[in-house]
Parts: C-alpha cells; structure tokens; sequence
C-alpha cells in the first residue's frame, strides 16, 4: 500500500543519494567556487522539517569549532599558505556540516521500509538494521536517565563510571526483546507494508538534476 509523502519535502532516500553525492564531490576534489554552490542548492533540502533553531545553532557551533582546531593543526605541522588552509577549512566545514545535517534530516526507517517492500532489502536484514539503530537511541535515553539519577544522588565523577554497567544489562535486554520480537513478527519474503513512503516523479527530477549539475561541474574546467 503506498503512502506518499503529502508535503513538499523530499523522500529520505533522496536525500541520502544527494549526500553521497556531495561527499563525492568533496572528497574528489571539486574545485571550491562549484563546490560551494552545490553546498547551498543541497543544504535547503536538509531543513525541511520542523525548524529548530537553537540545536542547529549548538551544530554549527560545535563544527565551526572542530574545523577551527584542524586549520590550527595544519597551520603548526604542514606550514602551508593562508589560501591554502582557509580552502582545507571551508571543504571541513561543507563536510561536516552535510554530514550532521543529512543524518539528522534523514529517516532511516523510511528508507528502510521502502527498500524492503520492492524487494530491494531481505526482511530479515531490514528488520534487524532498524531494531540496531532504534537501539543506539533508546541507549542514549537509558544512560542519560541513569546520569541523571547520579547527579540526584551526588556521587562523585570517579563512581559515575560504574553506570555502564546499569546500560550494559539495559542493552543485553533489549537485545533479548529485540530477537523475541522479530522472530514473533513471522518475517517472511511475502510480507505486506503499510504506509509506505514512495519517492515521487519530484524527487527524481531534482535527485537527477543535481547529479548532472555536480557531474557537470566536473567535466568543464
């Protein structure tokens, strides 16, 4: 049964070809100017969904940051020029950016769904994909939790390391409850989908239209 998305945002599996092709384009070495616009016809489409502008600022800062201490880096140890250490900078920082962005904008369950129900992904595969990034989620929410209760309970930093063992036991149950479901669920090749998101004749007219123009930017010089 087919569910198309009903607003203008891109499927998620549009979104993640457009980055790897972004990441192409970095690490092959696209000259800067191209690479930049490319960088700003993408980086809409990232921030389609609800806007959240504090979180995206506490990124950008953290990344402007990371792509800081590199060009400090290079600065002490390769003694290159200043144009060539701002070029290395701005290439981290598209990079980077892309990459936390895209990851965050992108919905793996969707991606997922769809490539298991054309067939494209084993069942079996797909479902166990999903339950193991589901669980780096509900990982994080247990061991922020468990910190909490430390704080609550004044122990020292030096006693806080003994909450891997609380997350620990957390994670080899949900693992348990993770195999119990999957094998409940009868998993088979003729399994039935509902509400799956299709990508639309849209999404392939801008996922190819920004493939020619990045492949186009490679071959003119």
């Amino acid at each position: 049964m087919s569910n198309n998305l009903s607003t203008n945002r891109l499927h998620p599996l549009s979104l993640l070809l457009m980055s790897i092709i972004f990441l192409m384009a970095v690490f092959l070495k696209l000259p800067l100017i191209k690479l930049t616009l490319i960088y700003f016809v993408f980086l809409p489409y990232l921030f389609q969904g609800d806007p959240n502008p504090k979180q995206d600022f506490k990124k950008i800062s953290y990344i402007s940051l990371a792509v800081l201490l590199l060009m400090i880096m290079k600065i002490i140890y390769a003694h290159e020029s200043i144009q060539v250490i701002l070029t290395y900078g701005l290439r981290m920082f598209f990079l980077f950016s892309i990459s936390t962005f895209a990851f965050a904008a992108i919905d793996f369950d969707k991606i997922f769904n769809y490539l298991m129900a054309t067939g494209k992904l084993k069942v079996n595969w797909g479902y166990s994909l999903l339950l193991a990034m589901n669980s780096l989620q509900l990982l994080k929410c247990e061991q922020e939790r468990i910190s909490f209760n430390a704080k609550l309970r004044q122990l020292r930093w030096h006693q806080r390391y003994f909450i891997f063992f609380p997350v620990l036991v957390f994670a080899i149950r949900h693992s348990e409850r993770g195999a119990m479901a999957l094998v409940t669920r009868g998993l088979r090749s003729d399994r039935i989908f509902y509400n799956v998101n299709y990508p639309t004749k849209r999404d392939r007219i801008i996922l190819i239209s920004y493939f020619l123009l990045t492949l186009t930017f490679f071959l003119v010089g």
